[in-house]
């Protein structure tokens, strides 16, 4: 039976509103930041989308939005239901930066959901954090952290963002990320609701799905896939 993955992931990490929803990690987080705000614009309410870093900028990714503001001119705006709306700065052709924390919570404020993407990849499957990521504002009520499963079987060095080491990408690999203080997890705490997605299940062979199944970790680990809305 088809079970959406967007529709359990939404109902996790908003159960009430308003809800600031950080996406961290690596292999999905600008198409789970996407799908999430397309549920919820569905769902008819109020979003908002933005970073704690950097993202692609809207001319160069479609992220759905109605609105798009690049200076304080947001503060100013009222959201109306159903509406997806994008608010970051202009960094350089095909990206956008950070506004301040502060800029930020006050353009979050006319809104049911924000959604943050808190962490850069370089368009990896995995991420290794640094001491500065991933960048979660005290106001973030929940993190989704995303786990690029396409990384299985290649080079960690081409594959990990924030790796130096040899090797490939296998289950105890894997693993290691889940329970390293600067791995998937980074950022959770007890007072966020918290899950981790292992997105891009459909790229393993059925062996490797199975073995998959085994890893572990300190907090809700979902299989699935972004790309074809799917719990597995």
């Amino acid at each position: 039976m088809h079970v959406s993955l967007c529709s359990v992931l939404a109902t996790f990490l908003a159960p009430s509103f308003p809800s600031v929803i950080a996406v961290t990690g690596a292999g999905g987080k600008t198409t789970a930041v996407c799908t999430l705000a397309r549920y919820f614009r569905e769902e008819g309410r109020k979003v908002l989308i933005s970073t704690t870093t950097k993202m692609q900028h809207p001319s160069s990714y479609d992220y759905g939005c109605t609105h798009v503001f690049f200076d304080d001119s947001v503060l100013g705006y009222k959201p109306k239901e159903g509406e997806i709306c994008f608010f970051a700065r202009e960094y350089e052709p095909g990206k956008v930066s950070a506004p301040s924390l502060e800029t930020l919570a006050m353009a979050g404020a006319g809104y049911d959901v924000v959604l943050l993407e808190a962490d850069g990849a370089r368009c990896l499957p995995l991420k290794l954090h640094t001491k500065r990521d991933p960048v979660i504002p005290s106001s973030c009520t929940a993190v989704l952290a995303v786990l690029g499963l396409s990384a299985v079987g290649q080079d960690r060095s081409s594959s990990c963002f924030g790796e130096l080491g040899e090797g490939l990408v296998d289950m105890h690999y894997l693993q290691g990320l889940l329970d390293d203080p600067q791995g998937v997890c980074k950022g959770f705490s007890a007072q966020r609701r918290c899950m981790i997605l292992a997105n891009q299940f459909e790229s393993l062979e059925v062996t490797m799905q199975a073995r998959t199944r085994e890893l572990h970790a300190s907090a809700p680990l979902v299989f699935g896939s972004l790309h074809l809305d799917t719990i597995y």
